[in-house]
Formats: C-alpha cells, sequence, structure tokens
C-alpha cells in the first residue's frame, strides 16, 4: 500500500474519531439546553416571577386604578417577563435545533466510514481506537493487545489496506 493512501486513510480515520467526539459533546450540551428549557417553561407555568414589593398601586374609589388598556403595572410586569422567559426558550430551542442539524450532518457524513469500522473485529477496533482517538503510543497499543511492535505494525497495516479498499468501493477517497 502507497504511504499517501496510508495518510488518506489515517485521516479520514482521525476526522472520524474527531466527528464522534464532537458528535458526544453536542449530545450532552442539548441535555443541558433541555433541560433549562424545561426549567423555564416550569417556571412560567407556575408564574415563580419577580416582582417589586414596595410599588405601590393606585386606589381610587377602591378600586386599584389601571391604564387606558386596562393593564395595570402588575399585569405589565407578568406579560414581560413571560415574554422575556418565551425568548429564552426560543433561542434555545434554535440552538437545541441547530446543534441536532450539526450532529446530523456529521452522523451522514460519517456513516460510510462507520459502515467500515463496525466490520472489523474487538482487537482491530481497539487498535484504531486507541491510535487515532487517544493517541496512544504504538509500544502502548501492542502491550495492551499483548502483541509485539512489530506485530502491531502490520497489524494496523493490513487494517488501514482494507479500510482504503472499503472507502475506494465507497467513492471516498
Amino acid at each position: 500500500m502507497k504511504k499517501e493512501y496510508i495518510k488518506v486513510t489515517e485521516e479520514k480515520l482521525r476526522q472520524y474519531f474527531r466527528d464522534e467526539k464532537n458528535i458526544k459533546i453536542m449530545r450532552e450540551n442539548i441535555l443541558v439546553l433541555e433541560d433549562k428549557k424545561a426549567n423555564l417553561e416550569d417556571k412560567i407555568k407556575s408564574l415563580n416571577l419577580n416582582f417589586d414589593i414596595n410599588i405601590k398601586a393606585n386606589v381610587i374609589n377602591g378600586e386599584i386604578s389601571s391604564t387606558p388598556n386596562k393593564n395595570s403595572y402588575f399585569e405589565k410586569s407578568i406579560i414581560k417577563q413571560i415574554e422575556e422567559i418565551e425568548n429564552l426558550i426560543q433561542n434555545l430551542d434554535e440552538d437545541i435545533k441547530r446543534q441536532k442539524n450539526e450532529i446530523l450532518k456529521l452522523e451522514i457524513k460519517n456513516a460510510k466510514i462507520q459502515n467500515v469500522i463496525n466490520t472489523l473485529n474487538n482487537n482491530s477496533f481497539e487498535l484504531l481506537k486507541s491510535k487515532y482517538n487517544k493517541n496512544t503510543t504504538e509500544i502502548e497499543i501492542a502491550e495492551k493487545l499483548n502483541i509485539s511492535v512489530s506485530q502491531y505494525h502490520r497489524n494496523k497495516k493490513y487494517i488501514l489496506n482494507n479500510i482504503y479498499n472499503m472507502l475506494l468501493m465507497y467513492g471516498e477517497v
């Protein structure tokens, strides 16, 4: 196998594992955003809003006076706070949607290489994961797999050759 093919295959594997890390981070971030959104929605439902209790209402003939559009200060305050929370919820929804779309793009981009990786046995997958995801040294990988460093090199070359050929078949290289 030519060195340039090895480099292309290795870069695809590095990018795949970087994308997988990013997908994981985005999924965790989505969970946090969804939790924030749920808390804000609960705040609206419970009307857990903040008011200045020192404000005195104008009382005329025993009734609280209101503005011409019949909205008192407190009504306006409630409406304003609810609108602010709804805007926050909308922003969270947009961010969640954007991140889900980004995850989908990465998953589609990585689908073919994922299919290739799924065909590997556990030792081959562990070798790739250690080398291109965890940046483990060759000696550490060989020790972990209970093989010699030279056997590690032969295995790696064999695996990369197979991956390259499968990616070539998919039209990815």
